[in-house]
């Protein structure tokens, strides 16, 4: 699961920030509005409100992307944020029938998770991701 699910995302941007030769990495995670670690801040949540309203009116999951550019610090940074759509394989621990064993596992290791009841084509959460620009 772990090259499939939101940690391997993060993998891969911390290694594309790597190979960039950036010397102060963005700042990334992934968030949602059922959260398990990250829970959004306020422009997060008002993104992530925005692409559920989106999807409601038919825009694939997929195509929901977020981007500005804001001073922080007296510095410009791009906030940028991308939906996670839930696909099949998510609902082995998002979804509704998790298999009981499954279900203990998650339960054990993440006690408070709100992160179920996803149905295929929900958007699961969004990757944001905050990069002072030069």
């Amino acid at each position: 699961m772990a090259s499939t699910g939101s940690g391997a995302g993060r993998r891969r941007l911390r290694a594309v920030t790597w190979a960039s030769g950036r010397s102060s990495p963005p700042c990334a995670a992934d968030t949602s509005l059922k959260p398990r670690a990250t829970p959004p801040n306020e422009w997060e949540m008002a993104v992530l409100e925005g692409f559920e309203k989106d999807k409601a009116a038919g825009k694939p999951v997929a195509e929901l992307v977020w981007k500005n550019v804001v001073e922080v610090d007296g510095k410009p940074t791009l906030r940028m944020m991308k939906a996670i759509g839930t696909e099949d394989v998510c609902l082995t621990c998002h979804g509704t029938a998790i298999n009981p064993e499954v279900q203990a596992k998650i339960q054990a290791l993440y006690p408070e998770d709100k992160a179920v009841g996803f149905k295929a084509g929900d958007i699961r959460g969004a990757f944001s991701v905050s990069a002072a620009l030069p």
